[in-house]
């Protein structure tokens, strides 16, 4: 009996403990959210009340109807009296009219709930996206890949199912519970406390073994895991296998890997298996008391037939509400953590675009200088170091230098995607600070190393440069970059539908639309950001001829470690360390023992 008392202290306390490490703020944070929705959420609530009432009172009612007819048919077997059965016609009705108004209250709850559940979903997602559209680059670059995404679609549908069940519960628990607990205590106290005492005895052995349940799964999980991996790998590396007769080794993995499944899903199953027969063993025992006591108390007119009936049927209404308690706080612990990461993301900065000086950007000329900035991605690691550098108007300047030398990061800079530290970065001798953020980036039209193609057609791919522009001015476009024969020999030409993953459209040919979608934003500055280092010859040759043409007649940056692409530009940049090493052109710059040279020796040495 020790031991009994001993461990329920000890899950209350655990109990206890899950209580605490609830993230209550996180839960206020999403409460306060859905205010919008308190209405029907009180609604809910009332809804709840009715149907948990109209619950409650069923047992009783029914047990009336059980103890008249048991009265009824006593006295006419003794006394030879007519059996009455109006009273339990009446019940009945009242009986039917509850049941009715319980469904009614139940079909309305779950509409409300359900209605609510998904607006609350339908805003979260509008929110997080719109959202994502006004974080800064850092902000998402410093998230893993794929993390907004599980956002959006995990946390959101987790939060608002995990949140709602949570909330239906303890609405439906705060009023059953005690309603039901209430009512056998005040129709027999005796048969209360020992119906009670098993059946909280049976919830805390029932969660041992789900407990060992649980752990026996996650094994199960774990070992299919290394089961599967294990498989994999045999099946993809057969000929490596066979060709060094390693075949027993893979044999003798493979039959421990299958004997630790055996076992974990050997003992999942049993622990889960015998879960139901012992829960139903419990009641009926619960039962089984209720029967016996109730019996004595009825044969000395202590209670009546009903009674009994009645008891029974509470008892079997209160053990679900009761198992509810500990999935309730898992539920509320899920709405937290879930909670957690979609408002620390509805939290995060975003970029300002608050106009602090009117710029008209239509004169602007494409003058370019870096004076004496300084910049980090963290703290104490300097990316660029007194870093100057100026680009003339319609000049074509080459920033070259190894890997992790600053030269993405300059581009990062250019478009305001990163604040410098110190220093200042000017276009036509005016801060880019002062520059409203879209207007500054619709000067500048960016190139980079991985072409971007989204679902949709060709045309509307091109046309994401100048969403006005006229189909005519995207076939301009597409001409200018030497696309357009390619695309008409497309089966629905212009309108031919793409992907990210499309196969009837290259790599190369890739590169070619995303400059055709600069061309149709006609930019004052161009930035080519390693556009062709991933390209065979044949098909970088293309690419030059398109960007020659996107190029003329504006300022260019092209940055790359990649010296064959540097043909036409007025000068190299030698960036290493976030410092400019050396400056001039290609002649000027082999004709010195610097790095510009070494590079270039190690990429043409034969």
């Amino acid at each position: 009996m020790n031991k009994i008392v001993n461990y329920i202290k000890t899950n209350f306390k655990k109990l206890l403990k899950k209580i605490k490490s609830i993230d209550t703020l996180s839960i206020l944070k999403f409460v306060k959210n859905i205010s919008q929705y308190k209405f029907a959420l009180i609604a809910i609530a009332i809804l709840s009340i009715f149907s948990t009432i109209t619950y409650v009172i069923g047992p009783t009612l029914l047990g009336n109807v059980t103890t008249e007819l048991f009265n009824g048919i006593t006295d006419k077997i003794q006394n030879g009296n007519d059996l009455d059965l109006s009273g339990v016609q009446n019940t009945i009705i009242i009986l039917v009219i509850l049941y009715v108004l319980g469904l009614i209250f139940s079909v309305g709850q779950n509409m409300l709930l359900t209605n609510i559940s998904q607006k609350i979903s339908y805003d979260l997602k509008n929110k997080l996206f719109n959202k994502l559209n006004r974080l800064p680059i850092k902000s998402i670059e410093n998230k893993k890949n794929g993390e907004f995404l599980s956002i959006i679609t995990i946390d959101v549908e987790t939060l608002t199912q995990s949140f709602i069940q949570a909330f239906n519960q303890i609405i439906t628990s705060l009023f059953i519970i005690p309603g039901i607990i209430i009512i056998l205590f005040i129709t027999n106290w005796i048969i209360a406390i020992l119906s009670l005492t098993i059946l909280v005895l049976s919830l805390f052995i029932t969660k041992i073994i789900m407990q060992r349940s649980q752990h026996c799964f996650t094994e199960q999980q774990n070992s299919l895991g290394h089961i599967n991996a294990h498989v994999e790998e045999a099946y993809s590396k057969q000929n490596v296998i066979q060709s060094f007769n390693s075949q027993s080794v893979f044999k003798r993995k493979f039959k421990k890997l299958n004997k630790n499944i055996y076992e974990s899903s050997w003992k999942s199953q049993f622990y889960s298996g015998i879960l139901f027969p012992l829960a139903r063993f419990f009641n009926n025992i619960v039962y089984l008391i209720v029967a016996i006591v109730g019996g004595i108390f009825a044969i000395n007119n202590m209670i009546t037939v009903g009674t009994i009936q009645a008891f029974i049927q509470y008892v079997k209404m209160l053990s679900h509400p009761l198992e509810s308690i500990s999935q309730v706080i898992s539920l509320l612990q899920t709405t937290a953590a879930a909670s957690r990461r979609i408002f620390d993301a509805l939290e995060l900065p975003e970029v300002s675009s608050q106009i602090r000086h009117e710029i008209d950007t239509s004169k602007i000329k494409g003058n370019i200088e870096f004076s004496h900035a300084n910049f980090e991605y963290t703290p104490n690691q300097k990316v660029l170091k007194d870093f100057n550098m100026k680009i003339k108007k319609g000049e074509k300047a080459a920033i070259v230098g190894p890997t992790g030398a600053g030269k993405t990061t300059i581009s990062k800079l250019l478009l305001a995607f990163y604040k410098l530290q110190s220093g200042s970065i000017l276009i036509d001798n005016k801060e880019i600070s002062k520059f409203d953020t879209n207007d500054l980036r619709k000067m500048f039209g960016l190139v980079l190393q991985d072409a971007w193609i989204f679902n949709g057609t060709i045309m509307e791919n091109i046309r994401y440069g100048n969403l006005k522009a006229t189909d005519e001015q995207v076939i301009e476009a597409a001409k200018a970059v030497n696309l357009d024969e390619f695309i008409k020999s497309q089966p629905n030409g212009y309108y031919t539908e793409i992907s990210e993953d499309s196969t009837n459209i290259s790599a190369g040919q890739k590169q070619l639309i995303s400059i055709a979608r600069v061309m149709l934003s006609d930019p004052k500055i161009v930035i080519l950001d390693e556009a062709t280092s991933n390209m065979d010859s044949r098909t970088e040759l293309l690419v030059q001829k398109a960007i020659l043409n996107l190029i003329e007649k504006r300022t260019c940056l092209i940055i790359t470690h990649k010296l064959s692409t540097l043909k036409n530009v007025d000068k190299m940049i030698v960036v290493n360390h976030g410092e400019i090493v050396e400056t001039g052109t290609h002649n000027q710059l082999m004709n010195k023992d610097g790095l510009y040279k070494s590079i270039f020796n190690s990429q043409f040495r034969n």
